[in-house]
């Protein structure tokens, strides 16, 4: 008898912790945004992560408006992934930059990240931080293939 109620019990206890494992990005409320810049101040790339879609934009260097060069919905494996890695997210011990300083370069990004409640502005100079390796790799994959042009001066 007490064995049956041990294994109801941990039956129970399984149950109530598969019940809390969140799903994808359904209860997650994020805004994830990487600008790229060069020679310090001018942007050429944003890569924004936000209600479960991506928008891509490039950003002109002679003064003409932004160009929207992607824009999609995640489906659902894509959100799935995404929550997966942005529950491995440590943001608040994230540090603010992440730098190199033994390169001279003329690009950076800044990661603006808001996950939930946590926000954090994080520069990044020529490191490959973990958890932002793993989210970019994350946004490369979701880019179509064929990017010509994308890199052409504008």
């Amino acid at each position: 008898m007490k064995k049956i109620t041990i294994l109801n019990l941990l039956c129970c206890l399984v149950l109530l912790s598969c019940g809390q494992q969140q799903k994808p990005t359904e209860n997650m409320k994020y805004n994830i945004k990487r600008t790229d810049y060069i020679k310090g101040t001018y942007k050429t790339f944003s890569y924004e992560l936000k209600n479960d879609s991506i928008v891509v934009t490039r950003f002109s260097t002679n003064n003409l408006p932004p160009k929207l060069l992607y824009s999609d919905v995640l489906n659902a494996k894509q959100k799935s992934e995404l929550s997966e890695i942005l529950n491995s997210f440590d943001l608040p011990n994230m540090k603010t930059q992440y730098v190199n300083n033994n390169v001279e370069g003329e690009g950076h990004s800044v990661y603006d990240i808001k996950i939930n409640q946590d926000f954090k502005s994080i520069y990044v100079y020529f490191v490959e931080e973990p958890s932002l390796k793993k989210l970019d790799d994350y946004i490369y994959k979701l880019l179509p293939a064929n990017q010509d042009g994308w890199s052409d001066v504008y």
